[in-house]
Formats: C-alpha cells, sequence, structure tokens
C-alpha cells in the first residue's frame, strides 16, 4: 500500500506540475524491490543452536500441559465441548460405520471429526461405487446405551446427530446457499485407499448443548478441474470452538491456486483460563502454472516467494520469515526434478531470519547463484550466521545443506 500511495502521490504532483509546464509528463516507473540483509545472531542475546531441541521440548511440554481437560487451568466452556462430543458420539463404531472419538484432548478433535463424518456408501444411497464415501445425512439419535438410531431421512442436503441424554446436537449443513456438492477421486491422500470422496463447496457445522452454541465451523471451497489432482482453486475455512466471543479454540484457514501464483494463510488460537498460545503461517509464491490436472506434464515456474510463520507458547516466542527475489531457472516438475543437478542454474536473492523470544538466532542473505566452484550447487555466496556453543558461525548456505557444519 504505502508503494501505490507513493506512486499516487508522485503522479498527482506530475499533473499538478503540467497545469504551469507546457513540458511532457513523464510518469515515475516502478523500481524493483530491493530486499535488505535481515538483523544477525549477538553471541550472548541469541539462543544457540545446539539448545534449540530443547527448547522445542520446552514449548511442546507447555503445550500439552494447556491441552491437558483435567488441569484446573483448562478453559470450562472447552470443557463443555468435550463433554457434549463424548455424549453425541457415544455410538461410534456401531453399525452406521463410524469411529469411535476418544477425547484425550482438544488437538484430536479435528481429526476425529473428519473420520467421524466420513461414512462410506451403503444400500439405497444411489448407483454409485462401493468405494465412494459420502457425506452423512438424515437425523439420527444416539441412546441411553449408546446404540444409533435414524429417525429421519430428512434433511437430505445435512446430517443432524442428536443425544437425548446429554442434549446435544451436532448439525451439518452441506450445501449451504444451495451449493452442490463435488465427488473427488482420492488416489489415497484422504483415506488410505483409492475412492471416490464427496465434499460440500459450501458447508457449515454447528455443535450445540441444550440452547447453546457450543462450536462452529464454516468451509467454503472452489474445486477447479484439477481438484483430484493438484487440489482446491481455493478454499477457505473458520472455526470456533468453547464460545462465540473470545473463543478458547479458534482456527482460520484460507488458499489460492490462481493464475499468478500460490497463497495460503494459517492462524490458530488457543485459550485456557490463564495463558495463551499461538500459530500462524503465510505463503505467497508467484509463479506460472502449466499443465495443472495433468501430473506427467505439470511444471510450476516460481520468480518470488514470501514466507513466514510465528508460534508463541507461554515462555517460548519463535518466528521465522524467507523471501526469495527474481528467481530463474527454477522448475518443479517431474521432468525438471529427476534431472542432474535440477538447481545448478538458479538465480535469485535470498533474505531469511529466524527468531527467538525476540531475538535474532539465524540470518542468511545473498545471491542464490552458484559461485566459482565448479560443484555445479547453489548457495555458496549466501552468507549464514548462527551462535554455537558461544561463538558466531558465519558460513554459506551450501555448506549447511551439504552437512559440512555442526549445528550440535
Amino acid at each position: 500500500m504505502p508503494k501505490i500511495q507513493s506512486l499516487a502521490a508522485l503522479l498527482g504532483l506530475s499533473l499538478a506540475l503540467s497545469a504551469c509546464n507546457s513540458d511532457p509528463i513523464v510518469e515515475p516507473q516502478p523500481q524493483p524491490e530491493v530486499i535488505t540483509q535481515p538483523a544477525g545472531p549477538v553471541v550472548g542475546q541469541a539462543t544457540e543452536v545446539q539448545n534449540l531441541p530443547m527448547v522445542a521440548d520446552q514449548a511442546a511440554n507447555t503445550f500439552s500441559e494447556m491441552l491437558n481437560p483435567a488441569s484446573a487451568d483448562f478453559d470450562p466452556d472447552l470443557a463443555a465441548v468435550l463433554e457434549g462430543f463424548g455424549g453425541v458420539m457415544g455410538a461410534m463404531g456401531q453399525p452406521a460405520q463410524m469411529r469411535s472419538l476418544k477425547l484425550q484432548s482438544p488437538a484430536q478433535l479435528g481429526r476425529q471429526i473428519g473420520a467421524m463424518l466420513a461414512v462410506r456408501s451403503r444400500s439405497g444411497l444411489g448407483t454409485l461405487a462401493a468405494t465412494t464415501t459420502l457425506l452423512p445425512r438424515g437425523t439420527w439419535m444416539v441412546g441411553a446405551q449408546g446404540q444409533l438410531t435414524q429417525t429421519s431421512v430428512q434433511p437430505a442436503d445435512g446430517y443432524v446427530l442428536m443425544s437425548a441424554g446429554t442434549a446435544t446436537t451436532l448439525t451439518a449443513e452441506w450445501e449451504v446457499g444451495g451449493s452442490k456438492t463435488v465427488l473427488i477421486d482420492d488416489s489415497g491422500n484422504l483415506t488410505g485407499v483409492a475412492m471416490r470422496v464427496e465434499v460440500p463447496t459450501n458447508a457449515r457445522v454447528t455443535l450445540t448443548r441444550g440452547a447453546v452454541k457450543r462450536a462452529a465451523a464454516q468451509m467454503t471451497m472452489t474445486p477447479g478441474a484439477c481438484v483430484s489432482i493438484t487440489g482446491p482453486d481455493a478454499l477457505t475455512l473458520t472455526a470456533w470452538a468453547g464460545r462465540e466471543a473470545t473463543s478458547p479454540a479458534q482456527l482460520k484457514f484460507s488458499h489460492v491456486w490462481a493464475a499468478l501464483g500460490v497463497t495460503t494463510s494459517a492462524e490458530a488460537t488457543y485459550l485456557t483460563r490463564s495463558r495463551r498460545a499461538t500459530a500462524s503461517m503465510t505463503s505467497s509464491i508467484s509463479g506460472s502454472t502449466a499443465n495443472r490436472c495433468t501430473p506427467a506434464t505439470f511444471a510450476f515456474t516460481p520468480t518470488r516467494a514470501d514466507l513466514s510463520a510465528s508460534v508463541s507458547v507461554p515462555g517460548n516466542q519463535a518466528r521465522a520469515d524467507l523471501k526469495l527475489r527474481d528467481l530463474t531457472n527454477v522448475v518443479f516438475s517431474d521432468t525438471e526434478l529427476k534431472g542432474s543437478n535440477p538447481f545448478s542454474k538458479v538465480t535469485g536473492t535470498l533474505s531469511a531470519s529466524a527468531q527467538h523470544n525476540g531475538k535474532a538466532g539465524l540470518s542468511a542473505f545473498g545471491p542464490l547463484a552458484d559461485g566459482t566452484d565448479a560443484d555445479l550447487l547453489p548457495g555458496d555466496q549466501t552468507n549464514v550466521q548462527f551462535v554455537l556453543h558461544g561463538k558466531l558461525i558465519v558460513t554459506h548456505l551450501q555448506a549447511v545443506f551439504q552437512g559440512k557444519v555442526a549445528l550440535n
């Protein structure tokens, strides 16, 4: 936005001057972006490389403690969600071919909901092959002994699962706004076996307990012609659990594969009574795509990339950024990647950094083109710095990739 505003200001100035000057207006030309070297690590401040595994374990243990439903710090509204799912899913594994929901932590929720909603086709659902996985439909009731009974074939465009014992209801709307579902030919990536999978293009799922909404998720998708090969053209997902305001668990995700490149972003927040954990990721890769629907001839040629990721748990915050500019001679395709030294002629500039608790821990900067050596491997002109055992290590990217630099 600042660059656009600057261009607009210069253009406005040119127009003003032209009112009193008959000379032709020369509009400013946009200048190529210049990326600068990130701040390097400082001995005594930077987290040393050999300590990173210990830091990662510490952060993982902290987050695991936050996910423990038995903890007094666990959010009570999220506990109500888990209890509700435990009741409404009590009949999993019954003849409806659903799976049991073992709620050891909220981290399992998404995976198990996905498994629960995958119901294999059965008689009466049409003429699709037996290996087709359809979205469940109709209204079902979980009995006191865990038995699952279908009480209605309606809604035909959704799914309702109720538990009388816990007053919990799971409602899924597969065709929000009249949208239609699509069948994706899955080679095993989604289910472990080759089959066709029915997925919605605009869906909404809610969990209520009594009159209180405890969780909700909204998904929209633009399948595109290559959804079974390289994924959808666009996908968005938002979800929350616990309570709608200041939700203890939140997720936002978006992905777009367009003619000019691929952009992806994700953001997650998790709260206990007193602690907070967050994670985010953004990726924007500019480039051209050829033959996206044909794996044998598919090719993606990137020209620029911006990637960033951050994670924060109590006591530990980490961030990483990567910028690639003016990339040439890089093609991701079956033919190119199988060739000898596929990145030997790559050119461009790299700028990367990593921080821990607000202090630079690693920096990398420089041209990617191979230097004067004869090994045909790029990265020997890219300066890399980090701290190891109290010393600042200055090396190059190629040496790190080849394992020539000790990292412990």
